[in-house]
């Protein structure tokens, strides 16, 4: 099973910190993991810094329609089984995506 894991909050706090953690313990069960996350931001850093496959995109409404593009892009070639997003604000890029490819990947 291959997961994209995404949050692309710049903050550092509780939802980014469980991020890790859980990319970490799916990682420990073998299970293929990357992180699609916002560039220079702490998750981004501390996920290098753990060695976890990142997918940096600079954040912001004015590449807004570039992001879907990376985003369809991303899941096209790498061909995730699933994904998994924990902020809301995330599903304003991965379901466009997702409706351009037409594919029918689980998204959580």
């Amino acid at each position: 099973m291959k997961i994209l894991y995404s949050c692309l909050s710049k903050s550092w706090g509780g939802m980014e910190m469980f991020t890790l953690t859980a990319v970490k313990q799916l990682l420990k069960k073998n299970i293929s993991v990357e992180l699609l996350c916002a560039e220079e931001s702490r998750i981004h850093i501390e996920a290098n810094n753990l060695g976890i496959i990142v997918h940096p995109l600079k954040v912001s409404w004015l590449s807004y329609g570039l992001n879907v593009l990376r985003v369809f892009s991303l899941i096209r070639r790498i061909k995730y089984d699933l994904i998994h997003t924990q902020a809301s604000f995330d599903l304003w890029l991965l379901v466009p995506a997702l409706e351009i490819l037409n594919r029918k990947i689980p998204l959580f």
